[in-house]
């Protein structure tokens, strides 16, 4: 296997991908082969290393090439990651929307330029999103095809950015990005710990409101968005006929990023007539990757029965992207 590291952008060196490439030799895979896009999550202030290359590793050796994509956040990838003490930190328009959505386009158009050279098909490349990474991906799968994406990345033809396939695992899809909730004033008359009224965990509602301010502060610069600025970054609402077919994966239990993006995600796609599969696994917190001890930062984010992910992409995206065998 050979590891490369290319610059995608020319004013700023830390945006970067990644490529797994895995040479032919000996194999009875030929000729170019299928690939995956990924987008680690970090609430747009980091790339999570656990969800960048263990997940290229994974998938690179069930046959896919496989790249990694650091693009903007709040902070540089060699620095420490403060995500709720922003203030502290001052102006940084660098990553402000839609930079990070930019980065996924260049990323694929990058792919497509370095396709002959990585051995890699560029119209079966599967773009991968994990939280924060998940929207990136997710609004990059759901609006590849507008043209001021193409136009702002230099892409000639807007049809050569879109990703052949889109596999989302606990993805901020729609609601972290809307002001609070309704429901949420109930916390206030609970006390620590206590049960909400209508069910819900006060502390499940802090993280999530915490989640919310931190990520609109990245993205525009004030925790609280105008409606028009919402929609602008969430990838429930732009779901189209256009959207490749998706997999999508969380946890019923997830505390930080709720089930229920995920769900609005899926009723999108299933409203639109594009090809899903969805899996809620019923325990698990946020942030598990591939939830064995690889990519484990704690005991909680062992997970055998999420783990089960991984073999259920496989199989779905083998479904597209079947690997091209030479007659033994």
């Amino acid at each position: 296997m050979r590891i490369e590291k290319v610059c995608l952008r020319d004013d700023n060196p830390t945006i970067t991908l990644t490529a797994y490439v895995q040479d032919q030799v000996d194999m009875l895979v030929k000729g170019p082969r299928p690939g995956i896009l990924i987008c680690p999550g970090g609430a747009y202030c980091e790339c999570s290393t656990r969800e960048g290359e263990p997940i290229a590793l994974r998938f690179a050796a069930m046959g896919f090439q496989a790249f990694v994509l650091q693009y903007a956040t709040f902070f540089a990838p060699d620095e420490p990651c403060e995500p709720y003490a922003l203030e502290k930190y001052g102006e940084r328009p660098g990553c402000r929307y839609p930079a990070a959505l930019l980065d996924a386009a260049r990323a694929k158009a990058a792919i497509n330029a370095h396709a002959k050279e990585w051995n890699v098909d560029p119209e079966r490349i599967a773009v991968f999103g994990f939280s924060a990474g998940g929207n990136d991906a997710a609004l990059f799968a759901t609006r590849w095809h507008e043209p001021w994406l193409a136009e702002a990345v230099g892409a000639a033809d807007p049809c050569a950015l879109r990703p052949a396939a889109a596999v989302l695992g606990y993805p901020v899809a729609d609601e972290c990005f809307e002001p609070e909730d309704p429901c949420d004033a109930a916390v206030g008359a609970a006390g620590p710990g206590e049960a909400r009224a209508d069910g819900g965990s006060p502390s499940r509602v802090r993280s999530t409101s915490a989640v919310r301010a931190t990520m609109n502060t990245v993205l525009f610069g004030t925790p609280e968005l105008a409606p028009e600025q919402a929609e602008l970054v969430q990838p429930a609402r732009h779901v189209s006929a256009l959207t490749p077919p998706t997999f999508l994966w969380t946890t019923a239990a997830d505390a930080l990023i709720a089930s229920e993006n995920t769900l609005r995600l899926a009723l999108a796609l299933a409203r639109a007539g594009v090809p899903y599969e969805l899996h809620v696994f019923e325990e698990g917190c946020h942030g598990l990757s591939l939830a064995t001890q690889e990519t484990a930062r704690a005991p909680r984010h062992v997970c055998p029965d999420v783990a089960e992910w991984v073999p259920l992409a496989e199989t779905w995206l083998m479904k597209r992207f079947s690997l091209d065998l030479a007659e033994a």
